[in-house]
């Protein structure tokens, strides 16, 4: 009883840890996006989307890879950040210097067959498909975002389905 006890105490632990730290984080990334609520509330609803707490940080974390110049994975590895969150986090972000299209990218994710990446993703992609954002947007872009995401998002749904 007491093992057990003890090792709930350290996973509530490493859990508050890594919340505090993707906190920290995600306000670094707002003070860098100049305070673009938008963007705090797509990481939020995304994380919100996820159903334990692995995929709910690297919901959080799903686009620091991309969003802050010379920030790696090295770096939430050596803010303490789980491997299995890095791995998530990793498959999610898409590398830039490679010229893949969204759908072979998409494709790449569904391959790795982590389901905690493909659910990541496709919360991502359902939060950028979410009315309430598409509204706040102009019709071009709007339509860009629709065309975008709507495939994608049913590939990825039926590999959720399916597993």
């Amino acid at each position: 009883k007491t093992y057990v006890n003890h090792r709930l105490s350290h996973l509530s632990f490493v859990l508050a840890q890594s919340l505090f730290l993707c906190v920290l984080i995600i306000s670094f990334l707002v003070i860098l996006k100049l305070f673009r609520l938008q963007y705090i509330d797509h990481l939020i609803c995304v994380s919100k989307m996820l159903d334990s707490a692995n995929t709910r940080i690297a919901g959080l974390l799903h686009d620091i890879v991309e969003d802050i110049s010379n920030f790696t994975l090295d770096d939430l590895r050596a803010l303490g950040f789980s491997n299995d969150i890095v791995e998530i986090v990793r498959i999610v972000t898409k590398d830039k210097t490679r010229k893949k299209s969204y759908h072979d990218w998409i494709t790449e994710i569904i391959e790795t067959n982590n389901l905690d990446a493909v659910k990541v993703k496709y919360a991502d992609i359902m939060d950028h498909l979410n009315l309430e954002r598409l509204n706040r947007l102009d019709e071009e872009k709007r339509c860009y975002f629709v065309k975008k995401y709507q495939e994608e998002a049913l590939r990825l749904e039926k590999v959720l389905i399916t597993t």
